[in-house]
């Protein structure tokens, strides 16, 4: 992917993702890291906001695909890990952890699995096909159709 935005031997020398998001938010199937960037994933053990589950499977497919990648899970941790001060409920925020994993394939489409296991099993609908051309035609009534179906 990188080699289409910019270059080839243009690259971040270090990544560090700290609680990132690896279940909802599209992220590819099959990754393709770039080896030259080193990465150190940086997940919290108790948090129970963005799961550290998702991210340490898909930190394993970097590996097995050639990245470059440390996985660290600390226990107690909570999701803002990184802030200073006691942990505390917010009753107010979404969680996600009940819906279906959204991945995206090798062309940056969501994968067949997520399309016909929700988009199409749940009625709202009917094929990719119908999902694209709502999604190009009416982008508001498709995004609302896709968080009725959720």
């Amino acid at each position: 992917m990188r080699d289409v935005l910019v270059s080839k031997d243009l690259y971040f020398a270090a990544a560090q993702p700290r609680s990132p998001e690896c279940w909802v938010t599209g992220m590819f199937a099959n990754p393709t890291p770039i080896k030259e960037t080193k990465m150190w994933l940086v997940l919290g053990g108790a948090d129970d906001y963005t799961l550290p589950g998702p991210c340490v499977e898909l930190g394993k497919k970097y590996k097995a695909n050639g990245g470059d990648i440390k996985i660290d899970v600390r226990e107690g941790w909570h999701h803002l890990f990184t802030g200073n001060y006691e942990v505390e409920f917010a009753g107010r925020t979404q969680f996600f952890h009940d819906c279906p994993q959204i991945l995206s394939d090798d062309n940056g489409d969501f994968t067949e699995e997520f399309v016909q296991g929700f988009l199409v099993k749940y009625g709202e609908f009917e094929s990719r096909e119908h999902w694209i051309q709502m999604s190009r035609e009416d982008p508001r009534g498709a995004f609302k159709k896709f968080f009725t179906t959720a």
